[in-house]
Formats: C-alpha cells, sequence, structure tokens
C-alpha cells in the first residue's frame, strides 16, 4: 500500500465553518439511517471524522500510518473525545464488534491494488452488522481515466463498474450515489447534494460518496 502520509502537515485543527459544512452534509446522509455505531477504516489524522462524533455517533478509528494516528490520538487527548483509534492496514480489520456503519473518507481506498480492495470490501462486510451500511468517498476514476493519463502516482485507479460489482459480491446493495464535489468546496450550499443518476451526470462529477447496504 503506498503510504505518504506520515508528515506533521496532518495535524487536525479545529475549524468551526468547515466542520460546520461537515455536519450539515453528514446529516443528509447518514440521519435516514439507524445508524449508532460507525468505524472509519482510514481515519487518518480525523478531520473528516470528528464531526460525525460531535453529531452524537459512537466513533472509533483505524489507519495503517502510526503518524497519522499519533496525530489522531495527540488531538483526541487535547479535545477531550471519546474516540477509539489504533494502527492497522484497512485489508485487514478484524474489529472486536460489529458496527452499524463502516466508512472510508478521503478517497483512500484506490492506495492498495484493485485485487486488494476486492477482497478488503468482502472483509468490510464482516465487520458490519446485518442491514448495517458501508460508506466511502472517492475520486471519479472513470472521469480521470477518460482524460488519458497514463501515470497517476500513489494510486491505483479503479473505475466505478468495477466498485459496483466488488460490493455486490460482497453482499452489498447500492443505496445511493451522491455528487462530493461540494464536500470539498465549503462556499457550496448543501442543498446541492444530490444523488447521481444518469451516466452523463457521473461523468461531471469529480468526486463521490456511496453509500451501500449489507443486505443480510
Amino acid at each position: 500500500m503506498v503510504n505518504s502520509y506520515d508528515s506533521d502537515s496532518w495535524k487536525p485543527t479545529s475549524n468551526k465553518a468547515a466542520e460546520a459544512s461537515f455536519i450539515e452534509y453528514y446529516a443528509k446522509i447518514f440521519s435516514p439511517y439507524n445508524i449508532d455505531t460507525m468505524h472509519d477504516c482510514t481515519f487518518g489524522s480525523g478531520s473528516l471524522t470528528y464531526p460525525l462524533y460531535k453529531m452524537g455517533y459512537s466513533m472509533s478509528g483505524s489507519d495503517l500510518s502510526e503518524n497519522m494516528i499519533t496525530l489522531a490520538r495527540n488531538y483526541i487527548q487535547q479535545e477531550g473525545l471519546e474516540i477509539e483509534v489504533f494502527q492497522k492496514d484497512f485489508r485487514e480489520i478484524n474489529l472486536d464488534n460489529k458496527v452499524d456503519c463502516l466508512i472510508s473518507t478521503g478517497n483512500s481506498l484506490p492506495h492498495v491494488s484493485n485485487t486488494d480492495l476486492q477482497k478488503a470490501i468482502k472483509n468490510f462486510a464482516d465487520q458490519i452488522r446485518s442491514h448495517g451500511y458501508f460508506y466511502f468517498d472517492i475520486r471519479n476514476w472513470d472521469k480521470i481515466l477518460s482524460r488519458k493519463i497514463e501515470t497517476i502516482p500513489t494510486y491505483y485507479p479503479i473505475r466505478w463498474n468495477l466498485l459496483e460489482k466488488y460490493l455486490e459480491e460482497a453482499g452489498f446493495e447500492i443505496i445511493k450515489r451522491y455528487n462530493h464535489d461540494i464536500f470539498h468546496n465549503f462556499g457550496s450550499k448543501t442543498e446541492a447534494i444530490f444523488e447521481i443518476g444518469s451516466e452523463s451526470i457521473f461523468m461531471d462529477v469529480d468526486w463521490y460518496a456511496v453509500l451501500a447496504r449489507k443486505i443480510q
């Protein structure tokens, strides 16, 4: 797995405006569903995950990078948060207790080969309770590859049809795909969040998110 996050530049900081945008976004995604416990298997230093804790979800997290986990632990202690974090490659994750929703934030899944990701998604299903959820956000590699870029350092691009296949093989059904671009532009209004339907709309999106449900 490629690891480019061993730097203090990823140290989390408090940003109230960004946090409010995250909270509003996540509320639109998760509030319709019966979710209490969440685990972010690509936690990083936690910047994309702390808003979920502040929304009342019971959070935990893991990440490949020991440096990122150290930064997260320091921030969690500093802010007085109750979030358990530990170092773990997401391909090998084995939670003591199944969660209502497993999440992966920050376009982290393409850091491993397509074959490894296929195996990882099957393992993710084992960490989620019956009829629980899997959420992730990811760059639109279909759009990137359509530009005929030959070299994409640090990533293993994966097209949507292959991701969809892996999810179905692991026993997930797709609930929604979301336009995730506005999540990276805090000046945008979250009313702009919409479900991606047609492929023409999909190819206009640079970054998208997926919410899937475990069938059994």
